[in-house]
């Protein structure tokens, strides 16, 4: 039973995996372009225009994406263990 629980684990992490390698090497990027972007904006409240909020929220909109996408992909890997939350293996 440990075994086919093990290689169910394997063809998660095998799914997931690369999934989340993609994640980790946009995300920084993203947070960074973010935070200097909402540093400029507010820096400077007297540009405050319509265009500029919106591009700020689109931004922070396709931050909060690639959270929920790790969020779904770990909640996958989780799905395929026995395991307890939390519990050390």
């Amino acid at each position: 039973m440990i075994d086919k629980t093990r290689q169910s684990d394997n063809q998660a992490a095998r799914f997931v995996l690369p999934h989340l390698e993609t994640e980790v090497k946009h995300l920084p990027g993203q947070t960074a372009t973010f935070i200097d972007a909402l540093a400029a904006f507010v820096a400077n409240q007297e540009d405050v225009t319509s265009l500029r909020v919106y591009n700020l929220r689109e931004m922070a909109k396709n931050l909060r994406m690639s959270y929920e996408r790790i969020d779904n992909l770990l909640s996958r890997l989780d799905t395929f263990t026995n395991d307890e939350p939390g519990a050390e293996q």
